[in-house]
């Protein structure tokens, strides 16, 4: 399997840069496929038989998760979800039993379904993966000054409601970290008319109201 070395988005914006390893995406592999394969492992169950299964499991996980137990599968890993509000809401905060607290049950949600894989199964995909690094692409030098990009992206504006850092990277050419730098750089500076709306990985940049 190829690997790469990753930028990771300077959030804070504390201008030092990290980077983390992952893996060169392949195509998605589908129940089908899975499902064939395992049949030719001699597994000695019909493609039917495993659609049934994955469907009871499935309508079980759901049912054990929804009363809120944490489910264990041997040998592949834990299932448990993770709550949250739902979008638009606000938490009320709240000392008793009122009618914020029932509005506040109302506003929470099922975010996400949290995965921890069994250790034994990481163990033995460790000794199952061969890994070989990728030959690493290095994104072109913009040949534009800071101004031309800032320029750049308020036009961008004039057709969007806002923009994000991945978008800054894919219209100036820039890399990550850069694209961070210097979009900090740009919302700190009052005259820039640019803002940044949100917090962390959920930061938009967007025109400032004249």
């Amino acid at each position: 399997m190829d690997y790469c070395k990753q930028e990771m988005p300077d959030l804070r914006g504390t201008g030092e840069q990290k980077s983390y390893f992952r893996p060169i995406k392949y195509t998605n592999i589908s129940g089908e496929q899975l499902f064939k394969r395992m049949g030719m492992d001699g597994s000695g169950l019909s493609e039917e038989a495993m659609y049934a299964a994955v469907r009871i499991i499935r309508e079980t996980l759901i049912h054990y998760l929804s009363i809120g137990h944490t489910v264990t599968i041997d040998g592949l890993g834990s299932f448990r979800l993770s709550l949250g509000l739902k979008d638009g809401k606000k938490m009320e905060p709240t000392d008793d039993e009122s009618d914020e607290t029932k509005r506040n049950a109302q506003s929470v949600e099922v975010k996400k379904v949290l995965f921890k894989v069994d250790r034994n199964f990481l163990q033995e995909l460790n000794m199952s993966t061969s890994l070989e690094r990728a030959e690493t692409k290095h994104l072109k030098k913009p040949g534009t000054t800071q101004e031309e990009r800032r320029q750049m992206v308020l036009n961008y504006l004039d057709s969007h409601p806002f923009f994000r850092v991945k978008d800054y990277v894919e219209l100036t050419g820039l890399s990550l970290t850069s694209a961070h730098k210097e979009l900090h750089s740009l919302v700190t500076d009052q005259s820039s008319g640019l803002k940044a709306n949100g917090k962390g990985s959920h930061i938009v940049y967007v025109k400032t109201v004249i």
